[in-house]
């Protein structure tokens, strides 16, 4: 990314911004589905006492998207390109290349900007290239404008283990941690509001990718709990240990009016249980679907 410094030079010599609104705000849905599995135990140093924990847990969204504005460079990274690392057109990598070289000196930069908008001034197409190509990426965020997201979030867990609880010998027990909560257009929480509508669609129409990033951290699911769980928790975290899920590079027919895909993500996150007593690495299959409307 350019350091700010040049940004405001390049704009004020282009006397326009780097992106531009659209007419026509296009809008779509995507519908993604988030499964997480795992299981782990902790063996006590006692060599009796132990506790296991199984997790099972999905999310199924509905979410609201739109593109506010055309860009020359990709949201999230696509084909090994990020929005950092993203090539300038010709015109601003010239622009820029001076800038840079007058540091600090603001009567060198004050200089080699008048000398550039003289050399605009005479040919505008003296430098190159001033815009990148607008229509090879596409770059999806959530729509705050309404409901922008919807669907439902579901928590299975079991868990198993031997305690002692003196002066009772050693015994089993086995838990279950159920729950979950329907997002529906008419009752959205603002917190899950704020949790879930996160989400950004990237796509290379050139190289026909989509990369996608996913709402994990912050989204909390009502629980009740069954049998011998050693604790009273009335809410768990859907994920823990991970804000947001990416997904890079999934292939898409770039002419197409839906795009979709899937992917597994190997220890994403973790769900845990009695304050940390047990932790259990998460697995994700992802299968997502991109409708324009």
């Amino acid at each position: 990314m350019l350091p700010l410094a040049t940004r405001l030079a390049v704009s004020l010599l282009l006397l326009a911004p780097g992106s531009e609104a659209l007419a026509a705000m296009p809008t779509g849905h995507l519908l993604v589905t988030v499964e997480l599995a795992g299981q782990a135990r902790n063996d006590f140093p006692n060599g009796v006492e132990w506790a296991g924990l199984m997790a099972d847990r999905s999310m199924s969204l509905d979410l609201k998207l739109s593109m506010p504005q055309a860009t020359t460079t990709p949201g999230l990274e696509l084909g090994g390109i990020t929005p950092e690392n993203a090539a300038l057109p010709a015109g601003i990598a010239t622009i820029a290349s001076a800038m840079e070289a007058c540091g600090e000196n603001d009567a060198c930069r004050m200089k080699a900007m008048m000398s550039i908008g003289k050399q605009l001034q005479a040919d505008p197409n003296a430098l190159g290239a001033m815009e990148g190509d607008k229509t090879r990426y596409e770059t999806w965020t959530a729509d705050r404008t309404g409901v922008c997201a919807s669907g439902n979030i579901s928590v299975a867990d079991a868990g198993d283990g031997m305690a002692i609880a003196p002066p009772d010998p050693a015994r089993s027990y086995h838990f279950e941690r159920t729950g979950g909560i329907e997002l529906s257009a008419g009752t959205q929480d603002p917190d899950y509001v704020e949790a879930l509508c996160t989400a950004v669609l990237a796509v290379d129409k050139k190289l026909g990718l989509a990369s996608l990033r996913l709402p994990a951290g912050g989204i909390t699911v009502p629980v009740r709990l069954t049998g011998q769980a050693f604790t009273n928790e009335k809410r768990v975290e859907f994920l823990e240990g991970t804000q947001r899920i990416e997904i890079i590079d999934q292939p898409i027919a770039a002419d197409a009016q839906t795009w979709g895909g899937e992917a597994e993500l190997m220890r994403i996150g973790s769900v845990s249980h009695n304050s940390g007593q047990v932790v259990v690495p998460v697995d994700a299959r992802i299968t997502w679907k991109f409708v324009r409307d």
